[in-house]
C-alpha cells in the first residue's frame, strides 16, 4: 500500500517528497512522506483491530492483548529513538529541542530512499541552474560586469529555493556552492568585481544554510514526537471506542442470557423439578457474578484508556513547536 502511494506521488521516482509540511497551514498538490504513512498507518491498524477486537474479552483484558498485538503490528512500519539538538531560538537564547528520529521499521526504508532520490534531484537542479552561470564567470563575455553575475546569482538562488524538494536540498546546496571556491581566479576578471562584497555575501550564505539545515532538523525531532504521540492517541480512541462496543455486547448477551436463564427455571418449576431448578437457579447466580466481575475489570480497563488518551492530549498541548532563528535574506544571495 505504502508503496503504490510514494510511487504516485514521486511519479515513478522522479520527484522526491518533502518528510513534513514545511509551511503549516500552506496548501500543496504534493502530499510529504509523513501524509503518506499517517494515511498506511491509520489504514492498517483499523484493520488490525477489525481481526484483533475481541482478544481478552473472555479472561476481562481486552485491553492488554489486542494492544500487544497492536504495538507489534506498528512497530514493524516504524519504530523511533529519543534524539535531542541545541539551538538558537528567534529571542537570541540557546534551547534544546527533545524529540524522536526514526531509526527502524517501513517508514524508515522510505525515509532513506527519499533523501537519495532528493539528493540526486537537488544536484541536477544545482547543476541546470548555476552551469551557465560557471562557463560565463570562466570566459566572461567583455561587457559582463560584477553586478550582473550578482543579479544572476541571485534569480539562481531564488529558482533554486522554489524548485528544490525533499529533505537534502539544503545539505546539497552547501556541498554543491563549495566547487565555486576554485572560479575565485576568475572573478578578478569581472568587471567592478568587489571582492569583499563577495566574501561578506558568502558568509551570510554559508550562514544562512546552516541554519536552515538546523531548523530543519530541530523541527524534525518536534514533528516525529508530536504524530507518534498523535499516532499513539488516535489507536487508544479507536481502542477504547472498541473496548466500549464490547462492553455493550456483554452487557447485552448478559440481559439475554438472564431472560432465558429465567425462562428455563420457571419452566423446571411448573414440571415441579425443583432439582434442576434449583440447579439452574445457581449456575445463573455464579454466571452473573462471574460477568459482573468481567464487567468491573473491563470498566478499570476502560477508565485507564481515558487516562491515557487524556495525558497523550496534554502532552501535545503543553509542546508548542520550536521557532530557529533563521536570518532573513539581506538582498543578494551569493551562492559562492
Amino acid at each position: 500500500l505504502m508503496q503504490a502511494q510514494v510511487a504516485k506521488a514521486t511519479k515513478n521516482g522522479q520527484v522526491p517528497l518533502e518528510e513534513a509540511a514545511e509551511n503549516k497551514g500552506k496548501s500543496s498538490s504534493q502530499p510529504t512522506l509523513m501524509d503518506l504513512h499517517h494515511q498506511v498507518f491509520q489504514v492498517v491498524t483499523d484493520m488490525l483491530l477489525e481481526k484483533v477486537g475481541h482478544l481478552g474479552v473472555s479472561s476481562g483484558d481486552l485491553g492488554n492483548e489486542n494492544k500487544a498485538v497492536v504495538d507489534q503490528m506498528q512497530k514493524r512500519l516504524v519504530q523511533h529513538e529519543k534524539r535531542s539538538a541545541d539551538y538558537v531560538a528567534a529571542d537570541g537564547s540557546t534551547r534544546k529541542q527533545e524529540g524522536l528520529v526514526v531509526t527502524s521499521g517501513e517508514l524508515f526504508h522510505y525515509i532513506q530512499g527519499n533523501k537519495e532520490l532528493s539528493k540526486t534531484f537537488c544536484q541536477k537542479l544545482y547543476e541546470c541552474l548555476f552551469d551557465p552561470i560557471r562557463k560565463r564567470v570562466e570566459n566572461p563575455p567583455p561587457d559582463y560586469n560584477f553586478k550582473q553575475l550578482m543579479q544572476e546569482l541571485e534569480g539562481a538562488s531564488q529558482h533554486y529555493s522554489q524548485q528544490a524538494r525533499g529533505p537534502e536540498k539544503w545539505v546539497v546546496l552547501q556541498e554543491m556552492t563549495k566547487n565555486f571556491e576554485k572560479l575565485k581566479a576568475n572573478f578578478k576578471k569581472i568587471k567592478g568585481y568587489q571582492e569583499k562584497v563577495m566574501q561578506e555575501q558568502q558568509k551570510a550564505q554559508e550562514a544562512d544554510l546552516l541554519a536552515k539545515e538546523k531548523a530543519r532538523e530541530v523541527q524534525q525531532l518536534y514533528d516525529q514526537q508530536k504524530d507518534m504521540q498523535q499516532a499513539h492517541q488516535e489507536t487508544m480512541h479507536k481502542m477504547e471506542q472498541q473496548h466500549r462496543e464490547q462492553m455493550e455486547k456483554v452487557q447485552k448477551e448478559e440481559a439475554e442470557r438472564r431472560v432465558a436463564e429465567e425462562q428455563k427455571y420457571r419452566d423446571l418449576q411448573n414440571a415441579q423439578m425443583e432439582q434442576y431448578a434449583t440447579m439452574a437457579r445457581e449456575f445463573q447466580e455464579k454466571s452473573s457474578t462471574q460477568t459482573q466481575e468481567l464487567m468491573m475489570r473491563m470498566q478499570d480497563q476502560q477508565a485507564d484508556m481515558n487516562r491515557q488518551m487524556m495525558d497523550l492530549m496534554q502532552a501535545i498541548r503543553d509542546a508548542p513547536p520550536p521557532v530557529v532563528n533563521v536570518e532573513k535574506d539581506s538582498g543578494w544571495c551569493s551562492i559562492m
